[in-house]
């Protein structure tokens, strides 16, 4: 199941719009997806709709392996609930079952997305150098699918952390790169690339 890291409101609603029309196996992925791209936005609803794609699955007729794709997209959802809300160890769990998940079913989107996640819950635990060997996975495991906006996002992420830290080394690696990079960029990347400048 392809899935974005993050879209724009726009579509949020379109899918939201599309919810109630949907059923079966459907009903379930779009549930994910929405429960994925509401996971910043409005956390408990996010939870609310993971809760409910993980009961439908129960008697739902997708494939074990699209079941264990979904079961690894929720663990990523609860995680980043966990996160928002400080429970950082259960977010770390999460995350990191979600990543040996992905692995298992070679999904380097999903794998990309843990690492996203995990690099956060290091920041917040003050383990700098974790986040940045987390976010150059991030980027890493994204680019070996050609995934460049995910690269992209997880590299300017890790610029942020860098400025923060040692603003002219951080010149020196980045700025003339990003400014090489700043036509027609997706809102996310965008707003991160601004970040760092």
């Amino acid at each position: 199941m392809d899935i974005d890291l993050f879209i724009i409101n726009d579509e949020v609603a379109r899918r939201e719009a599309e919810l109630p029309h949907l059923s079966g196996n459907a009903h379930i992925m779009a549930l994910t997806q929405l429960s994925w791209h509401l996971r910043q936005r409005d956390t408990q609803r996010a939870i609310i709709l993971a809760d409910r794609a993980k009961a439908l699955l129960i008697n739902s007729t997708l494939s074990d392996l699209d079941q264990r794709h979904i079961v690894a997209r929720l663990y990523l959802v609860y995680g980043e609930a966990k996160w928002l809300f400080a429970d950082l160890t259960a977010a770390k769990t999460l995350a990191s079952n979600a990543l040996g998940q992905f692995n298992d079913l070679q999904n380097k989107q999903g794998c990309s997305d843990a690492h996203w996640l995990l690099a956060w819950i290091a920041i917040d635990s003050g383990n700098l150098k974790e986040s940045d060997g987390q976010f150059e996975s991030c980027s890493s495991t994204a680019l070996h699918v050609e995934d460049t906006l995910r690269a992209k996002i997880a590299e300017s992420a890790l610029s942020r952390w860098a400025v923060l830290r040692d603003p002219q080394a951080a010149k020196e690696r980045w700025n003339a790169r990003f400014k090489a990079d700043k036509d027609d960029l997706h809102p996310a990347l965008y707003a991160w690339r601004e970040d760092f400048f």
